[in-house]
């Protein structure tokens, strides 16, 4: 296949913002200390398109990459262009503030996440200032809140306009992960404004990982989105984006947005399966062009494509015994942006004229 021939496919691009990642650990008095660990490359978004590129070729991708040259190490720098140099953009920010940093803070397994720098956040309108328009990306990638998707309404119009040839609109397909915040009852109603204009509907996994402090980290998390998510459904008679194409939560977030019972550390996981079935077929009736996918960690995930009743279930990449008979589990070094790579890998599948079948059996899991 010629060049010209390649570069025609499009793109898969991520609107997501490049992260630098710092730890710390808190101990059972509720001190914090540092980690003896150096800063990471991090973000949904860099999983993501990191996913997709062990499929496409470095000029079938793309991410921005806004930084200041002094806040972005020169070795990090080297380890995203080993990926390849055509599939990032290096834009350096004009708004006063270094290369977004963030710390994760771990008390035990639970981690929680701050920004230490203000983000950049990217818009549909950034692509105009990168060399992918011409074709424009065919997918587009975004981990976002529902309000967040709202406030690009006013520019995307001009964008589709600008991006679109030989008379149509630019209309790529959208894979959407809803942030943990958003995934709770009282957003079910905003939800099923928004999924019907995207392909992929990714429900994101929480941050944290006993199960036994679900209930109590969603409560805390109603709490803290309810101002903006009453705002978004004031404005629910706006027309939303007409992309989306799937949309893709993690279990815990998928049952939390029905007001299904939370996994107790004691269900067995025959049961909890059931219900995560049951959620998914719930989810695919908020019509995801697409179709719905339940990321559900140990369990792998399932899937539901548009216009199918059965739901089907994916193994982890690595279950718990191994062909040994050991543990597979132990070969998990970090699971922190498994979903989001998982996701990133799909995206490619879709973007390669696959189905959601091949989509999610191509990176086998999300392990």
């Amino acid at each position: 296949m010629s060049a010209v021939q390649e570069k025609k496919k499009g793109r898969v691009v991520t609107l997501e913002t490049f992260i630098t990642d710092t730890f710390t650990r808190v101990d059972e008095r509720g001190i914090e200390h540092s980690v003896d660990q150096d800063d990471q490359i991090g973000g949904g978004g860099t999983y993501a398109i990191i996913g997709s590129r062990i499929f496409l070729p470095p000029e079938r991708l793309g991410m921005i990459v806004h930084h200041t040259p002094s806040t972005l190490p020169s070795l990090m720098r080297d380890e995203l262009v080993a990926y390849g140099s055509d599939m990032w953009n290096f834009s350096v920010r004009t708004d006063g503030h270094d290369t977004t940093r963030s710390v994760n803070r771990y008390t035990g397994n639970l981690r929680m996440f701050e920004y230490l720098t203000p983000p950049r956040y990217i818009t549909p309108a950034d692509l105009l200032s990168t060399p992918w328009t011409d074709p424009p990306p065919s997918t587009v990638h975004i981990i976002s809140e529902i309000e967040r998707i709202w406030g690009w309404l006013p520019e995307l119009k001009e964008v589709r306009q600008k991006l679109g040839n030989e008379g149509k609109r630019w209309e790529p397909r959208i894979v959407w992960e809803p942030e943990p915040y958003d995934c709770v009852p009282d957003h079910l109603e905003a939800f099923a404004t928004l999924v019907p204009k995207v392909d992929i509907f990714r429900r994101v996994p929480p941050v944290f990982c006993p199960r036994v402090e679900l209930l109590e980290l969603l409560e805390l998390l109603e709490l803290l989105v309810i101002g903006p998510i009453r705002a978004a459904k004031r404005r629910g008679n706006k027309a939303a984006p007409q992309a989306l194409t799937s949309h893709s939560p993690n279990h815990t977030e998928a049952l939390a947005l029905l007001s299904l019972p939370s996994p107790t550390p004691s269900e067995p996981l025959s049961s909890l399966r059931e219900r995560i079935s049951s959620a998914c077929q719930t989810l695919s009736q908020l019509g995801a062009r697409e179709g719905t996918i339940v990321r559900s960690g140990e369990m792998g995930c399932c899937y539901l494509p548009r216009g199918e009743q059965e739901v089907r279930w994916i193994p982890p990449f690595y279950s718990a015994t191994d062909d040994s008979g050991g543990s597979g589990s132990s070969r998990v070094v970090d699971p922190t942006g498994a979903g989001n790579a998982f996701m990133g890998a799909v995206a490619a599948a879709l973007d390669e004229g696959e189905d959601l079948h091949e989509g999610t059996c191509l990176p086998y899991g999300e392990r």
